[in-house]
């Protein structure tokens, strides 16, 4: 069985978004957290979309 980089971020993700919910409502608060997070998805998802389509 081979365990892909891809398999790895889908069956970690959801354990990694619930500790990043943790640490942000510990830290700075429950509506900060909610946008921070947010923010952080939608910045990795642009930054990812940028980097696979120059690399075409």
């Amino acid at each position: 069985m081979v365990f892909t980089q891809g398999d790895f971020v889908s069956y970690t993700w959801p354990d990694l978004i619930y500790q990043a919910g943790q640490m942000a409502r510990a830290s700075f608060g429950r509506s900060y957290a909610v946008w921070m997070i947010g923010g952080g998805i939608m910045l990795y998802s642009v930054i990812m979309v940028i980097v696979v389509a120059s690399m075409s």
